[in-house]
């Protein structure tokens, strides 16, 4: 090896305590930049002199001028929460969470004549206070289904919260292995906050697990934080097997208790169809692709004699890819004529509403009233009718050009009029 190259060590040994003792001890040794083929009586470099913290959290200081750079560090107390390596005088001190902290610092050598020098003995205060910030939307993770890793099949589900200043991290249908969540594994942006949590959650103890900021600290709400997948997770799947897998929370909200969440919306709008007979019901674009049916319900009577008291009665179904009799699509906004279907003798007006589902979670629209009907009752036909436009579909509701021969295809007809007409036919 030649001489001048720079080495580190950084691991566990043990030792006793002193000298034919029957316990031991044992802990991590750092063995900083030590210069290959150099002894001990080299000169130590000073430490930065002059440390000043200014406006904006900039930090000043007279670096050696034999150091080759300049570590600089964040400690609550005694603690050392961060090491920023290569720091340059001038900078802002970036640190994401807000407490009053000591900033210290020490000379790094760049070369075989000098050893780093000791860390300054005081340092200036660094003090943050981040402004919580809204939260304006749903955190990804108040409620995530992962698939499972480890040759198992089957899903788990958990959730991220933040309860009293602590981080909970819950399994809602299976319980935590020993091990559980690594500490070592949360991050705000790219920094590690390992050193700013302890985990107080006994291992292997029913489905949640606890992870507390440390007295002095806070997070500013609104933060979003991120576990790593590298940081992986062990739970308990039945009574014998268990599994370990990666399991990357992406920007989890800090500050966010799922179950005071707001739901979704899902209805914009709702309102008669412009030609009369329907409803239209504009749907929110962030939910648009989540959507899974509707349901079209409409006021009538409940007895199949039509007499009676007037309830709401489910009028139809609509599933993906939402091609039924008398539906229209534009956009987000979705259109249902009843005039599609029979009436109901004298039937001039109607209330109606829609319902959504999103995994088979319902949500309904307001109840919309005096939507004007066909007062004939009955299905206008489409005989001395021209239709204005014809569309064709295949039977799973992919739209096409022009059927081919030996297949069966819906064939949808808009008349001069507005009523839509849609049928099955056989192409032979």
């Amino acid at each position: 090896m030649s001489k001048g190259v720079i080495l580190t060590y950084n691991g566990t040994l043990e030792w006793n305590n002193a000298p034919g003792s029957a316990g031991g001890d044992w802990g991590t040794v750092e063995l900083n930049n030590y210069i290959y083929g150099s002894n001990c009586d080299m000169p130590l470099l000073d430490p930065p002199a002059d440390m000043v913290i200014g406006e904006g959290n900039v930090l000043t200081f007279t670096p050696d001028a034999n150091a080759g750079s300049t570590t600089v560090y964040i400690l609550l107390g005694e603690n050392i929460l961060m090491t920023i390596n290569n720091f340059v005088s001038g900078t802002a001190v970036d640190f994401p969470v807000n407490g009053t902290f000591t900033i210290k610092a020490r000379s790094i050598t760049g070369s075989s004549d000098y050893l780093n020098s000791e860390m300054t003995a005081e340092g200036p205060q660094l003090i943050v206070a981040i402004p919580n910030q809204t939260i304006t939307e749903v955190s990804n993770y108040c409620e995530e289904f992962r698939g499972v890793q480890g040759g198992q099949a089957g899903e788990i589900t958990y959730s991220v919260e933040t309860i009293n200043n602590e981080i909970v991290v819950t399994i809602h249908n299976d319980v935590w292995r020993t091990g559980g969540v690594n500490i070592a594994g949360w991050r705000i942006g790219t920094t590690n906050i390992s050193t700013l949590l302890e985990k107080v959650s006994p291992n292997n103890t029913g489905s949640t697990q606890v992870f507390r900021i440390k007295e002095g600290i806070s997070i500013p709400k609104g933060t979003q934080i991120s576990y790593v997948s590298g940081g992986g997770a062990d739970w308990e799947w039945g009574t014998a097997s268990w599994l370990n897998a990666g399991t990357p929370i992406a920007n989890y909200v800090y500050g966010s208790i799922c179950g005071e969440l707001p739901d979704p919306v899902v209805f914009d709008e709702i309102t008669p169809s412009t030609n009369g007979n329907g409803i239209c019901w504009t749907v929110n674009e962030a939910v648009l692709s989540e959507i899974d049916k509707f349901e079209v319900w409409k006021k009538e009577p409940a007895s199949a004699s039509h007499g009676g008291d007037l309830d709401f009665v489910r009028h139809s179904t609509i599933e993906r890819p939402f091609m039924v009799d008398g539906f229209e699509v534009e956009g987000s906004t979705f259109c249902y004529d009843f005039s599609s279907k029979l009436l109901r003798a004298g039937e001039v007006e109607v209330e109606a509403y829609v319902v959504a589902f999103i995994d088979d979670v319902e949500y309904q629209s307001e109840t919309i009233g005096n939507v004007p009907m066909i007062p004939t009752g009955i299905l206008t036909p489409s005989v001395g009718k021209d239709a204005v436009k014809t569309q064709y579909f295949t039977i799973d509701g992919r739209q096409i050009t022009e059927p081919v021969m030996g297949g069966i295809y819906l064939v949808k007809k808009t008349y001069e009029d507005g009523s839509v007409v849609t049928e099955k036919v056989f192409r032979k």
